[in-house]
């Protein structure tokens, strides 16, 4: 009975490592989104998405109306991203509906909306929506030089090469690429990549580049800012809010200090100084500056953010490490790997759900916004792989989070963001995203509006490969599992054989017993 007993209990336990050495593969962070999932970049606009995976293939979901998915064909919606190309190396998108993809060897493609030239392939102004789409990606030749950087407004490009020049194309009616001499109107575009002279910018070279709706920024090696363009909710920072001025040629920003980073989307421009700073101006509407001094719709002058808040509206201390504009919601990163957020959040675009209580008469929110820079919380991550398997799934109409269980998670990059949905990068490479889950977007795994940050995937819940049990997220489980299966058949074996062993050394001591008793009889 007792090898009985023993050999039950070690059963029990091999099970038990079984189940356990499963589950715990299957709450890893590779288990939670499968690498043939997994999001590397992100850059979308309001209806259409664009994602890098991880090799650096570029997919598109969302609206096709313009013919973002470079498939030959427009005016599809699809929730399950579409292949476009490979090596990718970053990508930009348009609110009129267009895409500029870098590259890894320094070329350039645009495929989309071109009715203001903005896909720069020679064409002048074009209203008719039956013809100013180029549906598959073209080329897009630059007079000299790779291409290192790409930013889009909404009808315009701009480009940086590797040696620090600035080339403009598309848009041109209010000063939007920059160009000296041209009769600006309605139908004024620049058709092919043009050179901004470098004597606008004071003969140096040229560091990053950025672009908001109808206005273009670029940021010097040594740290000045120069913008043009139009001046929408005073973004030229010149301390006007006249719409109707416009930069017609890049002017330099005055500012006291040395700037290492900008971030601009729609109508609203950010700046991160040498020394830590934050500073913003454009549109304030839904407070997306973040500043208690930050008062009225349109702030002409930069202003800074200076006081941020934990999540129970406490102010906190914080290192700045980077910024990152979405345009109606912003976001600063410290060097300890929080996020904050601020601007308009109804929806989930600030990472918080504004209708649970926790943020009820909070001092950060006013109606549906967040006025204040506050941290946004984690929750531990679930499979929606898994959970879209399950019939009666608890998460069947939920975000793929479990609220009950907040995690820290140290942020280490922001990727990008639009205001509607953004995506950030954690310390340990895995990509996060909320806000708002139109044709699920969000990356989420299904449509519903995230207000709280999710593990990014390409995977959807109705439109999934049926074959990705044999993908790569299963290899880990399937390893452990096997590995388990393994000892398990040893050990049966060594038991079993152990089992049999004793039974023949019992039965032939009883046999030898026996046949003492019988000689004992005798005697």
């Amino acid at each position: 009975m007792k090898i009985h007993s023993k050999r039950f209990t070690l059963i029990a336990l091999s099970a038990a490592l079984l189940f356990a050495s499963v589950g715990a593969t299957a709450a890893s962070a590779d288990a939670v989104v499968s690498d043939n999932y997994a999001v590397a970049y992100y850059s979308g606009e309001s209806s259409f998405s664009c994602y890098l995976d991880e090799e650096n293939t570029l997919y598109v979901s969302g609206n096709n109306a313009s013919g973002q998915f470079g498939d030959g064909t427009k005016g599809k919606t699809r929730y399950a991203p579409q292949k476009v190309m490979e090596n990718v190396a970053a990508v930009a998108d348009g609110k009129s509906g267009f895409v500029l993809a870098l590259k890894k060897d320094g070329s350039l493609y645009g495929w989309g909306s071109n009715q203001y030239a903005q896909l720069g392939q020679g064409t002048a102004f074009n209203d008719d929506t039956e013809t100013n789409c180029v549906l598959a990606p073209a080329e897009i030749v630059l007079p000299e030089g790779k291409a290192a950087a790409v930013a889009a407004g909404d009808a315009f490009s701009v480009v940086l090469t590797e040696d620090g020049s600035v080339y403009t194309f598309g848009r041109a009616g209010d000063g939007q690429t920059g160009i000296a001499g041209l009769e600006l109107s309605r139908k004024t575009v620049v058709g092919t990549p043009a050179k901004i002279d470098q004597s606008y910018f004071g003969n140096e070279k040229i560091a990053a580049v950025d672009a908001a709706e109808n206005t273009g920024f670029a940021l010097t090696e040594s740290g000045s800012l120069y913008i043009w363009g139009a001046n929408d909710k005073g973004i030229l920072g010149n301390g006007s809010v006249d719409e109707n001025e416009i930069y017609e040629t890049p002017v330099k920003l005055e500012f006291d200090e040395k700037i290492a980073r900008v971030s601009a989307e729609t109508m609203t421009v950010m700046i991160l100084t040498e020394s830590g700073r934050v500073f913003g101006w454009g549109d304030n509407s839904v407070g997306q500056l973040g500043a208690a001094a930050a008062s009225g719709v349109s702030v002409g002058a930069p202003v800074e953010t200076d006081k941020f808040y934990a999540p129970d509206g406490t102010e906190t201390e914080i290192e700045v490490k980077d910024i990152l504009c979405g345009g109606r919601t912003n976001f600063v990163l410290s060097k300890d790997g929080r996020v904050f957020a601020f601007g308009a959040a109804g929806q989930g675009q600030a990472g918080c759900n504004l209708q649970s209580e926790y943020y009820l008469n909070h001092p950060c929110v006013s109606a549906s916004n967040v006025v204040l820079p506050l941290e946004i919380r984690f929750f531990q991550p679930v499979n929606i792989e898994e959970e879209a398997e399950k019939e009666n799934s608890e998460y069947a109409d939920k975000s793929p989070v479990d609220l009950s269980r907040e995690i820290d998670v140290e942020v280490a990059e922001l990727v990008n963001s639009i205001s509607d949905r953004t995506f950030v990068k954690d310390a340990d490479g895995n990509m996060w995203s909320w806000g708002v889950n139109l044709y699920a977007m969000v990356c989420s795994g299904d449509a519903l509006n995230c207000t709280s940050p999710v593990r990014s995937t390409m995977f959807r819940k109705e439109n999934y490969d049926k074959d990705f049990a044999t993908k790569n997220y299963m290899l880990k489980p399937a390893i452990v599992m096997s590995c388990v299966a393994v000892f398990a058949v040893c050990w049966f074996t060594w038991s079993e054989i152990k089992i049999r062993r004793n039974r023949k050394l019992a039965a032939a001591e009883q046999k030898q017993l026996e046949e003492m008793q019988r000689k004992n009889k005798k005697d």
